[in-house]
């Protein structure tokens, strides 16, 4: 039986109701709200959860419109550049160099976890590359690119298959274990967020008794500037692509976002733009957007299918657990400063090498309405996903694919 294709309308109508779903789950369910798992992941798990029942007992499968996941990511990545000051990447340069020779170890370290429990297992060790860096670190999107050069050249059978549930397993896992592991840093250390006290989440309107006012001026500012940026971002892609230079239009879009919020005031004086920490219009479309991309991404998830995947790819899973759960709280949190901004960075470096940038960023979000602001993490988590990953990545992978290949 062919899927039953939903458009973009009812894709996105199906999202925000499984973001409903996850906010009424979380606040029913004690264990979920006291370890801060993103309303996003609950919800999307359990609209995977749902439509598999449905597929199981009709027979009757979904498919969704993903491209207005696509325009949201692009959003909220702008969101991201608009909420970082310039100061704040000057005085966390030093930690942005650490995080990225950590990355860049873990990702060996990932790799080469994977190939080794897939050669204990009697697999071929390239499935234990691709339930490493390439469906982990990368995502379904690096998973589906890698797939048909595994499957065609290095004969990895089901590489595709294989590539997408260990991509959303991973988002999933991301999403579960970002925030337990920041809170027991947290309350282990006795941490406190650092920030101004007038600082708001970049991402998400911290949790309060008050209400919190938004005005109409306010969110038209942080439309019309959200709009241009991304407007920019999107031409200075094209530049460099014109100079073979090729970047992801998110990653594009995060620069664009930084360079408007920190050089527009000074060219625009009289120009009122949204002030990165202090602006609440700015970190609820921040907050919108990242839900609703990655409710949208889980509630795709086949479970089904996944069922299907023996004790050998399993055991691969639970080592990357075991590994990246590890490496954050001895090697990552200790060399981000052990502060508090280093316990949320941990949790965004979970949701980022489990699962995609997105997923550390909901992490992060979580995180952070709870406890307090981190402006240096939502410098680093979205560097870290859009940069340091994505340019380093091909190459590592490609290196244990002709070593093991």
């Amino acid at each position: 039986m062919e899927p039953y294709q939903l458009d973009g309308r009812q894709t996105v109508i199906i999202a925000i109701l499984a973001v409903y779903l996850g906010k009424f789950v979380n606040s029913r369910v004690e264990f979920l709200r006291h370890y801060h798992i993103p309303d996003p992941v609950t919800g999307g798990f359990f609209a995977s959860v749902i439509f598999s029942i449905v597929y199981v007992a009709s027979g009757t499968e979904f498919a969704y419109t993903m491209g207005i996941r696509d325009g949201l990511l692009l959003i909220f990545f702008t969101c991201i550049g608009l909420s970082t000051k310039v100061e704040t990447m000057i005085s966390g340069g030093k930690q942005l160099a650490v995080i990225a020779v950590i990355a860049i170890v873990f990702m060996f370290l990932q790799n080469g976890v994977g190939a080794l429990v897939a050669r204990v297992t009697g697999l071929d060790p390239l499935v234990g590359i691709l339930g490493g860096t390439i469906s982990l670190a990368g995502g379904p999107g690096t998973a589906a690119a890698w797939d048909t050069q595994l499957a065609s050249d290095n004969h990895v059978a089901s590489a595709n298959e294989l590539g997408n549930a260990f991509a959303m397993l991973g988002m999933l896992l991301g999403g579960l274990l970002g925030g337990p592991v920041a809170a027991r840093l947290i309350t282990r250390h006795k941490l406190e967020s650092g920030s101004d006290a007038d600082a708001v989440p970049a991402i998400g309107i911290e949790q309060t008794d008050k209400p919190i006012e938004i005005s109409y001026e306010s969110m038209m500012r942080t439309g019309l500037t959200i709009c241009i940026s991304v407007g920019l971002g999107l031409l200075l892609n094209k530049g460099l692509k014109a100079v073979n230079f090729d970047l992801p239009d998110f990653a594009v879009c995060l620069i664009s976002g930084i360079l408007v919020i920190n050089l527009g005031p000074r060219i625009f004086g009289r120009l009122k733009f949204p002030q990165p920490n202090q602006s609440r219009s700015l970190a609820l479309v921040s907050d919108l957007s990242v839900s609703v991309v990655l409710v949208m991404s889980l509630m795709s998830m086949q479970l089904w299918a996944m069922a299907g995947l023996g004790p050998a790819v399993l055991s691969i899973m639970f080592a990357q657990i075991i590994l990246v759960v590890l490496f954050t709280a001895f090697v990552v949190f200790r060399g981000m400063g052990s502060n508090y901004d280093a316990a949320v960075i941990s949790s965004g470096f979970i949701g980022v090498f489990l699962g995609v940038t997105s997923t550390g960023l909901a992490n992060v979000s979580a995180v952070t309405q709870s406890y307090g602001a981190s402006p240096r993490a939502l410098l680093i988590i979205p560097l870290l996903g859009a940069f340091i990953v994505d340019l380093t990545n091909p190459f590592i992978t490609q290196l244990f694919v002709s070593l093991l290949g």
